[in-house]
């Protein structure tokens, strides 16, 4: 069976566009959800996490495929 492609969240979203603008996955973070009471260390390890979810892993693709073009 062909696997439903999911489209992220409004959140994950403005996360994909904030990494290819900045580069940096914890500055992204910072954009796109509230920190305000996170430290930086926790900031950097959910980025991370957020980085390796199947579908920003695919959102960014898509991203980076239509620069390349």
């Amino acid at each position: 069976m062909a696997e439903k492609k999911r489209k992220p969240t409004i959140k994950r979203e403005k996360f994909c566009l904030a990494v290819l603008k900045h580069g940096n996955a914890s500055q992204a973070y910072r954009e796109a959800y509230n920190t305000e009471k996170m430290k930086p260390a926790s900031m950097h390890r959910v980025s991370q996490e957020l980085m390796a979810h199947p579908t920003v892993m695919a959102r960014l693709a898509e991203l980076r495929a239509g620069v390349v073009e």
